[in-house]
């Protein structure tokens, strides 16, 4: 049975850089014109999900506001469910507003580190965070993804920086994003949809396909972004395309 909801992720997967990728367009309109409920899920928290909306807009996809959710919601929820009121973030910009919008206090002396994909990442942020951590604060990560595809190829992303701040301070991060039990619950409810109705959809097998297998979703490998077809999976998925434009005809040939 085809699904009726779809967990798609962004990067790798819909566009790399600011190119869309071939049938990115098609699957869309088929979604669409099918009435399937989707998000698109991702898992990089350098920009805000109206940011994404935008960029999906200018690509030539229409969609609501509300289309997509990202680790840095998925952060933000897990902070105020456990009452965590001061950060010290380690993010752009417009991730640290994300957490000042959602009424989240910065301080040098916070509670807790949050480290996001940090494009302007200097030193001296690392080096305090480091320091807190030493002395007890909290740490959370928005997501474990060691690389970020692009069209230019791969840059450091939030696993690599988390890496070093657990390597220095002996300390291991409380991850969120995908895969984590956090965000699949969370993505779900987004949707209003079980895992037996729902598809997870992505490029990555650690993060798409995992949320997939670890949350009991039915899985979509898509081989535009980091996984290439001579790549030898650990585990099985239900689906493997070279892009979403082929996934419409996988799953109605069942």
């Amino acid at each position: 049975m085809v699904p009726n909801c779809f967990l798609i992720d962004l990067d790798g997967t819909i566009w790399l850089g600011d190119r869309l990728i071939p049938g990115a367009d098609h699957f869309i309109q088929w979604l669409i014109a099918t009435n399937k409920r989707f998000r698109f899920v991702t898992n990089n928290s350098s920009t805000s999900p109206l940011v994404y909306v935008n960029k999906l807009r200018r690509l030539g996809i229409k969609c609501p506001d509300n289309i997509v959710f990202t680790s840095a919601g998925a952060t933000i929820r897990y902070l105020h469910e456990k009452g965590i009121r001061s950060v010290f973030p380690l993010g752009t910009p417009i991730f640290v507003q994300e957490l000042v919008d959602a009424g989240i206090t910065i301080a040098d002396d916070a509670e807790c580190v949050v480290l996001a994909f940090d494009k302007t990442l200097t030193y001296q942020k690392a080096d305090h965070a480091l320091q807190l951590l030493r002395g007890g604060a909290e740490f959370i990560a928005t997501h474990p993804d060691v690389l970020c595809p692009t069209e230019g190829g791969y840059c450091l992303d939030c696993g690599a920086m988390t890496a070093m701040l657990e390597t220095a301070s002996g300390r291991k991060a409380k991850v969120l994003g995908k895969p984590s039990p956090e965000f699949i619950e969370l993505a779900l409810h987004e949707l209003n949809a079980t895992a037996e109705e729902s598809i997870v959809v992505g490029d990555r097998i650690y993060t798409d396909m995992r949320m997939g297998i670890d949350g009991g979703i039915r899985t979509a490998l898509v081989l535009s972004g980091e996984t290439k077809e001579t790549d030898n999976l650990p585990f099985a998925v239900d689906y493997i395309v070279p892009n979403v434009g082929h996934l419409p005809h996988a799953l109605e040939a069942e």
